[in-house]
């Protein structure tokens, strides 16, 4: 008879996930003004393409979405239903070139909202 060795106990490996907001059909300018309205916070914030946006979702697990109008309408349950899998906000864009202080506090809601359903 051979000896069963003891069940090697495994290392289970744990994801990090860097707080982020997703940006969709913005401009690189608007990027880089998001960019700057979450610079004290930490948040990276990642242009990405309507393509994959699912598995770039699911793998990212952001707190935000932020998205344009134009392509928030062209399907706005599928976003929903996407950033509620991750516990995370749609933020649409009416006008990119909203006041930084709108921005701001939207962004702020938005991500606040965010860590709310995640703790």
């Amino acid at each position: 008879m051979v000896p069963v060795s003891p069940r090697l106990q495994e290392d289970t490996l744990t994801e990090l996930l860097i707080p982020t907001v997703v940006a969709v059909g913005c401009s690189k300018a608007f990027v880089e003004i998001v960019r700057r309205v979450t610079n004290r916070s930490g948040v990276l914030v990642e242009p990405e393409p309507l393509e994959g946006l699912s598995t770039i979702i699911a793998r990212r697990k952001p707190l935000a979405l932020l998205i344009h109008r134009d392509i928030y309408d062209f399907d706005p349950e599928e976003f929903d239903l996407l950033m509620r899998d991750v516990r995370g906000e749609v933020l649409v864009v009416e006008h990119e070139d909203m006041a930084f202080h709108a921005l701001e506090q939207k962004l702020r809601e938005a991500l606040r909202g965010a860590e709310r359903r995640r703790a």
